[in-house]
Parts: C-alpha cells; structure tokens; sequence
C-alpha cells in the first residue's frame, strides 16, 4: 500500500478492552504524519499487545499515552503495551507538512509506557531497522517507561534541517 499524505496508522487511543494480534506488512507510510502510531489514554484502561509490522517504510513509529479522546467511563486500571515487533523497517524520522513539499524531522521511535508499575511499554523488538538516514530525517530514539526493549541490527543516522522551524523541501517523488 502506498499512501501520499494522511496521518498513517493509528491503533488504540479510545480503548477500555484491548487491541491484539495485529498484523502489517508492506506499507509505504513514508508520507504520513506519524507512520505507525499506537497510543492509549491512562483513563480508560486495556490494552496493545501483539502487534507486528515487517517490510516497511514509515515517517516514524510512535507508541505512547495521549491525553485526548479521554472522555467516557474510566477503565478498571491503566493500559499497557506489550509485545510489539517491528522488522525490517525503514523509519525515516520526518513528517510532511501542509504541502507536499513541506518536510520536518521528528523522533523515528518514541516508545513511552505508563509510569505506573507494572505498565511499562514492554516486550517490544526492532530487528534490521534503519532509522533516519534521509534528507531532512532524524534517526533520534526516545523511550520512557519501558522495559525489555530490544534493538538488533539497527543502523540510525540523521540528516536534519539548518532551521528545524523552516521545512525541508523535498525532491519530486
């Protein structure tokens, strides 16, 4: 799948059950906003588990609380992240602005669990990942709250802006 624009694929926020066993592969999200974005409300409880993306290009890959979408009944508990494995994945570590030449850099990964015991981001693998490594990309890596996260043959390099607040253009695609 190829997609020009947009925000990229969101799993979670609203959720008081969980979300489990998903399944991506062969995505281009090299234009997207987040690329890969999973995130849950510390209100509302659940759960993201089992998630794998393999064979992929992405603007970033971003596992996190948010602190929209928090209305409705609280959960019995926090969520939590667990067991994620991200494979032969390219997260370019930008994102496009209001028109498509209009390119920021960003974190690549930023994974950030719960700080309450017990729900950490955890159990969450990179195998053979490039972060960064384009014009106007970051191969940055932030993670807070977590526990046995794993990289294994990841390269990171950065190519960013002069002027963070001024748009990198971008060559034609």
């Amino acid at each position: 799948m190829l997609r020009l624009g947009g925000h990229g694929i969101a799993i979670g926020s609203e959720i008081s059950g969980g979300v489990e066993d998903v399944r991506i592969w062969d995505v281009d999200l090299a234009r997207s906003r987040y690329g890969i974005h999973i995130k849950a409300t510390a209100k509302r409880g659940g759960y993201v588990r089992d998630v794998s993306v393999r064979d992929s290009t992405v603007a970033a890959v971003t596992i996190h609380s948010v602190s929209y979408n928090d209305d409705g009944e609280s959960g019995p508990d926090q969520p939590y992240f667990e067991r994620f494995r991200f494979e032969r994945l390219h997260a370019l570590g930008r994102y496009w602005g209001e028109t498509a030449d209009d390119v920021y850099p960003s974190t690549a990964v930023l994974v950030k669990g719960f700080d309450k015991p017990g729900h950490e981001a955890r159990d969450i693998v990179f195998k053979d990942v490039t972060l960064g490594g384009v014009d106007g990309g970051c191969g940055r890596v932030e993670l807070c709250d977590c526990a046995g996260v794993v990289f294994d043959r990841v390269d990171a390099a950065s190519n960013p802006v002069t002027d963070p607040s001024r748009p990198f253009k971008a060559a034609a695609a």
